[in-house]
Order: C-alpha cells, then sequence, then structure tokens
C-alpha cells in the first residue's frame, strides 16, 4: 500500500478536512478530532505587572538572569514581579515613602508600611530547574516565582514573580530519550492586593528548546512533562500558563510520556521551521493545544493513534496519507 504525505490544514480550511481518517487493516491512521483555528501567538513570559504601574513586570530570559522588576516612579504603584532565568530575577520596589521592597528571586515582595499610601514591591522571579546541551537525566523542575507585596490603603499591589522553567536545552541534533522523569515549570507568584492588585506572573515552560537547528527527542514511558499554571491576579490580570514544550525545527516522538500545558496553555508550542511529531501509542499523550508556526508533519507507528488537541496558529500540518484515502478526497 502506497503513502503519500499530504497537506492536513490550515487556517481556514474547511470542515471536511478537519477531521481526517483512515481505515483498513493494512493502514497506519491518525485521526484528527480537532479544529484548526486561528489564534494569538504564544504570551509574553514575564512577570506581572505593578498595580497602577503598567508593564513593569521583568521578562524572561532562557540562559540569562531573568529581568528585574521595574519600581514604581509615583506614590501608590506597586512593584513589579521579577522575570525568570537561570537565575531569576528581584523584583521591583513599590513608589513612595514606606513603600514595599522587591523580593529577591522566588522570594515573596514585601508589603508597604502603615499608613503610607504606598505601593507594594513586586515578588521574585523563579530560577530555571536546569539550563544544558543535553536533556535533564533526572526530574527537573523550574522555581515557583515572589508572591506581590500588598499595598497599604490607597497604594497598589506589587506584580507576581514569573514561574521558572523546568529545563531550557542549548543543544541540537539527535538529543537522545527523556524519561521516566518528569520536566515542570514553576508556577507564577500571586499579584499582591491593594487599591489596585497586582498582575499574577507567568508561568514557567517545562522543556524549553532555545537552538534554532534542528533537533529531535523521544518522550519515553512515565515522562510528565508539564507547564506551570499563571499567578492568580488580586483583582489585577492573573499571569498566563506555561507551554509543556517549546521550540523550533523539533522532531518529537511520544513514545508513552504525557504533555500538557499549565492552566490552559498549548500542550506544545512550534516556533518555526519544520517539525514533527510521531506517536507510537493509540492516544497521543497531549493536554492542551498544539501551535504551529512554519510546518507540522503528523505521523504514527501504531495502527491508529487519535489526536484530539486543537491545532492553532497560522503553520501548515500534513501527515501521511493511502492512496485511498487520497481518491476518495479527491472524489468529494
Amino acid at each position: 500500500m502506497r503513502f503519500d504525505c499530504a497537506f492536513a490544514g490550515g487556517v481556514g480550511v474547511g470542515a471536511r478536512y478537519r477531521r481526517l481518517l483512515l481505515s483498513g487493516s493494512a493502514l497506519a491512521s491518525l485521526t484528527l478530532g480537532a479544529l484548526l483555528v486561528m489564534s494569538a501567538g504564544p504570551a509574553f513570559a514575564a512577570g506581572g505587572a505593578g498595580g497602577g504601574n503598567p508593564a513593569s513586570g521583568g521578562a524572561d530570559t532562557a540562559t540569562a538572569a531573568g529581568m528585574n522588576g521595574v519600581a514604581g516612579a509615583a506614590l501608590g504603584q506597586g512593584g513589579g514581579g521579577g522575570g525568570s532565568g537561570a537565575i531569576g530575577g528581584a523584583g521591583g520596589d513599590g513608589g513612595g515613602a514606606g513603600a514595599g521592597t522587591g523580593g529577591t528571586p522566588s522570594n515573596t515582595g514585601n508589603n508597604a508600611t502603615g499608613a503610607s499610601n504606598a505601593g507594594g514591591g513586586g515578588g521574585g522571579g523563579g530560577a530555571h530547574g536546569s539550563v544544558s546541551a543535553a536533556l535533564p537525566g533526572a526530574n527537573s523542575a523550574g522555581v515557583n516565582g515572589g508572591a506581590g507585596g500588598k499595598g497599604d490603603g490607597t497604594g497598589d499591589g506589587g506584580g507576581g514573580g514569573a514561574g521558572g522553567y523546568g529545563a531550557v536545552i542549548t543543544g541540537a541534533g539527535a538529543l537522545g530519550n527523556f524519561g521516566p522523569f518528569t520536566a515542570t515549570g514553576g508556577i507564577g507568584g500571586a499579584g499582591g492586593t491593594g487599591a489596585v492588585g497586582g498582575n499574577g506572573g507567568t508561568g514557567g515552560i517545562a522543556l524549553d528548546f532555545t537552538n534554532a537547528a534542528a533537533k529531535s527527542f523521544t518522550l519515553d514511558t512515565g515522562a510528565a512533562v508539564t507547564g506551570g499554571a499563571g499567578g492568580a491576579g488580586a483583582g489585577g490580570v492573573a499571569g498566563t500558563g506555561g507551554a509543556g514544550i517549546v521550540g523550533q525545527n523539533l522532531t518529537i516522538t511520544m513514545g508513552g510520556g504525557t504533555v500538557a500545558g499549565g492552566g490552559a496553555a498549548n500542550a506544545i508550542t512550534f516556533t518555526g521551521g519544520a517539525n514533527g511529531l510521531i506517536f507510537n501509542n493509540a492516544a497521543s499523550g497531549l493536554t492542551g493545544n498544539i501551535a504551529v508556526t512554519g510546518s507540522l508533519d503528523l505521523s504514527t507507528t501504531v495502527a491508529s493513534t487519535t489526536v484530539g488537541n486543537n491545532i492553532t496558529g497560522g503553520g501548515s500540518v500534513s501527515k501521511c496519507l493511502s492512496e485511498e484515502f487520497l481518491n476518495h478526497m479527491n472524489h468529494l
């Protein structure tokens, strides 16, 4: 039986192409029980903004120290939460005399003193569990971000620190196998309370592949890859969760492990290039959306695999289809 690699979908593809099913005892098949839909790009990962202090959260970095949160410049502003990094960034100080100082990496921001009407300090960002060219050879977990401090009176709350990544992998090529270990993103710190509450910090990515060159790995049975949940907003905006896996030019063999985003975050975010997902089991093992920039090829080594996840983004998706199925589609 001949198989061809056919275009399975992209944004705007008709409904009849959204659920592709191959049948027949001689055919390996993939069922896409999901819509191919447009979505926004991945959320910016950072500490939460302090109340009354927009865009004050420090940015995450993959291999350097996280950026520090921005201090409140005016009386009552909350300090921004620190970004995550190889070392977490510090939270920014609140605004005004008696303001809370920012938390050191992964620690809670300090509260403003009483009767000061000053802002709370931002929480410190968490550190990544590991940064290496190779996959972790043991469990690897990001450190949680610190919560924002409380504002006093008319003062605003500090932003929560961002959660650290489970592991950052800088290498390329055949990276081997991961499992039966866990990779877990840190939880974002909660925003501090105040007249205007601080925003929560973002949750950490579980496995972040930073090299732009082609790379591949197998997720073994017993492996669990889970992004961190975003921090709660105390009247402010809650932080977004971290994706399970992020990378480009990345081929993943799902050999029995599981991947999940934190909260409603993506299971996998492909950020560009030519990517692949190879399934060795009937169940996909994925919880959360699959976001595609660039291209994604889906294939299975077993009789049938169902992929029930939404596939989002502006990229293209293909899978190997039988000649009979292609002929059938051409006659619809």
